[in-house]
């Protein structure tokens, strides 16, 4: 359940509109957001998301971003999210159920979309990560946006006394993930 108050202003050829929301819980692709709230303003050309405001994965998450609505294509992102627990935050992913996921994660990422092209950069961490009984000490990585690529060039963490290189990729069309471990 979303809850809305709107306004709408200007005239028939150039409207404006205000609308701040809330919801207790939103769940998108298998994620699930606690106490959302935020606010749109726009015009007939952009929308602009404000000071977004959720609980993921018992984090803080902050969003805003901007649209142009002409062209559906075009805009701008960021979002930061600290304190993410990894074993409540992917909970509704089937594939990762039984991977025994745990850690806190920090995550920041600021980015433009331009003709369904990408371009950001940000940083990534978790403070000690456990997967499927294996622990990493500290993995951390810059990101980098570009196109449909995702990538995570100096992925590296702390692994039984030695040192875990494993730089990565990810189409985000495709979701195919390419992992260079040394």
């Amino acid at each position: 359940k979303l809850n809305a108050k709107a306004s709408v202003s200007g005239t028939a050829l150039d409207p404006k509109f205000s609308a701040d929301f809330s919801s207790n819980r939103l769940v998108a692709s298998g994620m699930a957001f606690d106490g959302v709230t935020g606010s749109l303003d726009g015009t007939s050309k952009r929308l602009a998301l404000k000071n977004v405001k959720a609980a993921f994965g018992g984090a803080a998450l902050d969003l805003s971003g901007s649209m142009n609505l002409q062209t559906l294509a075009d805009g701008d992102f960021s979002v930061k999210a600290l304190g993410v627990d990894l074993s409540k935050a992917f909970v509704g992913f089937a594939d990762t159920s039984s991977l025994g996921l745990s850690g806190v994660g920090q995550l920041s990422l600021d980015g433009k979309m331009a003709g369904g092209s990408y371009s950001g950069s940000g940083s990534l961490s978790v403070d000690k990560l456990t997967v499927a009984g294996f622990a990493f000490d500290g993995p951390a990585s810059s990101i980098r946006l570009s196109g449909t690529t995702l990538e995570l060039p100096d992925l590296h963490a702390g692994f039984y006394g030695g040192k875990l290189q494993a730089p990565a990729k990810m189409d985000l069309k495709t979701l195919g993930l390419s992992l260079k471990v040394s």
